[in-house]
């Protein structure tokens, strides 16, 4: 009996199809993936953003007619232009009834067109001087309960502990002090002055400060200190007021920011 064999092209077609598979299992025949395409950098934030971020995180509300008005005891608020106004008394240091606004331009923490204000509580005073500064006049009170300041712009310390001695009298004598600060009103700058730069303790204050350019003809706040007596005092005129000239006298007096208390030599 013959045995029938099996074609040679069938067989051969097994073969390379078994290959196939063979190298398929052991190496892959799927194509290689695609690059990715490379991803952009995130853009880094530019100083006007971070600006404008800064600003938003230092956002603060609107500054209340008065301190008392706030409701707390320190605070940061801000100033619009249109706050500037409204009563204040004191310099420095206001009783808590005054206009936040109005004070914070007075004691320079603002300038006219406002600004951000930091204002704190403090005690209240026996008496609050009345002055005029940037172009904000304050008046004069008594005693008082309670009181603000703003830290940039003061110590938060009462007129009679700064040596704040409220209205000048008329000559330095008559303040019974060494040194304090206090305040001339328009019609003080009147009576005799002897000297220039360094007076005789019985001249005017407020006439001799205006001498020295120390106020202007409405008046201000002054600082006058007491210094040695000396042999002789110039008389000069200056700012509309005339001085006159003197000998030997006890003691004098001098404004520490227009003058260094040295008699004339």
């Amino acid at each position: 009996m013959s045995i029938r064999s099996t074609p040679r092209l069938a067989l051969g077609a097994a073969a390379l199809l078994a290959a196939l598979f063979a190298l398929q299992a052991c190496c892959g025949t799927s194509s290689p993936p695609a690059e990715e395409e490379p991803k952009p950098k995130a853009e880094k934030p530019s100083k006007a953003d971070e600006a404008d971020k800064d600003d938003d995180e230092e956002e603060v509300d609107a500054c209340a007619g008065n301190f008392k008005s706030m409701g707390k005891s320190s605070f940061t608020c801000r100033c619009e232009s249109d706050q500037i106004t409204g009563s204040v008394w004191g310099t420095d240091i206001y009783t808590s009834d005054s206009s936040i606004c109005a004070a914070a331009r007075h004691v320079g923490a603002i300038g006219k067109t406002g600004g951000v204000v930091k204002a704190k509580k403090t005690q209240g005073c026996s008496s609050y001087s009345g002055t005029q500064k940037n172009d904000i006049s304050t008046g004069k009170w008594g005693s008082y309960g309670d009181s603000f300041y703003f830290p940039d712009k003061g110590d938060g310390k009462c007129d009679d502990e700064r040596g704040v001695a409220g209205t000048c009298k008329g000559n330095f004598k008559a303040m019974d002090k060494d040194s304090f600060t206090c305040t001339c009103e328009s019609d003080q700058i009147t009576g005799s002055v002897w000297g220039t730069d360094i007076y005789t303790s019985d001249s005017s204050i407020c006439a001799a400060a205006r001498h020295a350019g120390v106020i202007k003809e409405s008046g201000g706040e002054v600082k006058a200190k007491k210094t040695q007596g000396c042999s002789s005092y110039n008389g000069t005129e200056r700012n509309g007021i005339s001085t006159g000239k003197w000998g030997s006298y006890g003691d004098s007096f001098y404004f520490p920011e227009k003058g260094d208390g040295e008699c004339a030599k």
